[in-house]
Parts: C-alpha cells; structure tokens; sequence
C-alpha cells in the first residue's frame, strides 16, 4: 500500500494544483454533515508535504459573511453564525508520503488506485469512497490542503513506523465496579499532579499519530515528566522513546513532541519550532513554542501558548498546562 500511494504522489499533486487553481476564494476544511453551511476557513497548515501534516480551520468573519450573502440572511445573520460557531474547528492531519489522511471525521482514509482524472479514496472498512460524491470531493480537499505538492518517491525519507491496533479486551477474573461511561480522557502533563482517567465508551477509538521508526532516531536522552524522550538534532525533532505508563493509550514509542531547529548543545542557544499536545481520541493539538538550552546544557525548556482542551477542541493559551515543556538531560555530569 505504501508503494503504491508514493508512486501515485506526483499525479496526485498535479490533480491537486489543477483542482486548487479553478477554485475562487480562500481554502477551506469540509466537515461532514454541514455541506451548505458556512466554511471552515484554513488558518493554520503546519508541516505540509510530511508525515505529520496538520491543518486547521474555523468559520471566519468572511466565511460567516459569504454564507449569510448566499442565503440572502438579514443584517444579524454574520454576528449570529460567529457566535454559533465560536468553540468549532475543523481539523485534519496526513501522512503526505504513505498517502492516508485522518479526515475532519475523525476516521483515516487510505489512497486507493486512480484514473488519472480524481483521487479515489477506501475507507476504514476498505471499501472505495466514490470520488464524485460529496465526501470523496471533501477528503480530496482536505488532502489537497494538507499535501500539496506530493513527495517524490526518490527521495530518502525516514520510516514511518504502522499505527498498532489496539489489542483485543480480556474478561477480568473479577466483575468490575459500575463506572460513568464517560470517554477516556488522558492528557500529557507536563506539570501537578497526574492526569485522571476515566472509563471509555465501548466505541472509543483511538487516534494514530505519526510516528518516526524509534530505531532511526539517534540522539540524547532526556527525561519528560516521566517518559524517556529522544533528542534528534539532526532530524530536529524530540520523540518520546519510553512514554511514561499514563500515557500508553495517548502515545507511543517514536511518537514526534517536537519538530523544529534544535541545534547542538550550547549554552543559550534558541530553538524553535512546532510542538504537539496529545489526549485520547483526539486529533493532536499543535502550537508554536520556543526555548534555549540551560548554561550547563542539562536542560532544555520550552515555551508557548499551549492548548486547554475543551473535548476535542481547544483554545491556546499561556495558563495551558503545555505551555511549558522541560527536558532535563539523562547524561550524569
């Protein structure tokens, strides 16, 4: 499958340059089951053409403008469709070289075969998703935000480790207690006290992220809150190599928390970039952040306006709890 979706890359990218230049007016995120509704316009696509494409979009002042002037809506109409559609957003992530994409649905959709003429797409189930229909259009849009210029397939990339299944349920040997069944809900903490758990609805599914081959991640260790973390200056990336056992349903080993310039160790010295906040069932949350090493090198702290969950949803902000990442080094002086 992976062959197949790199050697269809480039024709994929030209349809997508095609189909984007006939398009008026700025890109936008579908969701499903609003097709006539306002936009989700794009307001951030990080690391575009990558493993671990992101994109988000929220329904905008011009977005609520253009809907409320088609539907021919009263003077009140923008106000009221803002304020609707205050705490929505719509987001979206891709694996731009293997060619999957895990939709505003929140499902992951494969690259099936193609005519030439449209990307064709094959569900969860493995079945297609017809390209004319409404939603085979919609994840052809989402891929084209997400991916678009494609990757060669000569070029070098590192492995992309599979997404595990989860493994099946075992019948306890005692009956366990009557809970809430609530969503699980585990956050990285990266200060107070441990996150809280609770019990997860029989249909929760847990959302693949992207993730570096953790025997191609060369590099120190540092320590995170608890899990064993990777720094790879020369890929510029920080990858969690023993996540703590909170976090075992959120990430995994050779999971990306960082992407960015690193740079060798040196007092002072800046690194910047893109870090990613995780929670179980949920698309993972990014947001920029910058920092320095410390003045013996033992450490690394970064920081930004990090997410506050609400659900899936977020809002960035500095009184996040991942606002501030710390890195201590595992090296004895």
């Amino acid at each position: 499958m992976r062959t197949k979706a790199i050697l269809l890359v480039s024709s994929i990218a030209l349809l997508s340059a095609q189909a984007l230049a006939q398009t008026d007016g700025r890109n936008w995120l579908p969701v499903p089951g609003s097709p006539n509704g306002p936009k989700f316009h794009v307001t951030s696509v990080v690391d575009p053409d990558t493993e671990m494409a992101m994109a988000s979009g929220r329904v905008d002042r011009d977005a609520a403008k253009e809907w409320c002037d088609g539907a021919g809506k009263g003077e009140d109409c923008v106000e009221k469709v803002l304020a609707d559609n205050k705490a929505k957003e719509a987001r979206a992530t891709a694996d731009c070289a293997a060619g999957s994409i895990y939709a505003t649905d929140i499902k992951q959709y494969e690259i099936g075969e193609s005519d030439g003429q449209a990307i064709r797409w094959q569900d969860p189930n493995g079945k297609d998703v017809d390209p004319s229909s409404e939603w085979g259009q919609a994840l052809t849009r989402q891929w084209k935000v997400l991916c678009p210029s494609g990757r060669p397939a000569k070029q070098a990339r590192p492995q992309v480790a599979a997404v595990p299944k989860p493994a099946p349920a075992t019948k306890p040997e005692t009956p366990a207690p009557v809970r809430s069944a609530t969503q699980e809900q585990v956050e990285e903490s990266d200060t107070g006290p441990a996150p809280v758990r609770s019990v997860p609805t029989p249909s929760a599914a847990p959302v693949p992220v992207a993730a570096l081959n953790p025997s191609q991640v060369n590099g120190s260790a540092y320590d995170h809150n608890g899990s064993v973390m990777r720094i790879d200056v020369e890929q510029g990336v920080i990858v969690y190599e023993e996540p703590k056992a909170s976090l075992a349903n959120v990430v995994r080993p050779g999971t990306v928390l960082f992407r960015g310039k690193i740079g060798y160790p040196r007092p002072g010295l800046k690194i910047t970039g893109t870090a990613y906040a995780f929670k179980s069932g949920c698309t993972p949350a990014s947001y920029p952040v910058t920092g320095r090493y410390s003045a013996d090198n033992s450490e690394i702290i970064l920081t930004g306006a990090g997410p506050t969950w609400n659900g899936c949803g977020y809002t960035l902000t500095g009184r996040s709890k991942h606002s501030t990442l710390r890195f201590r080094s595992m090296i004895s002086p």
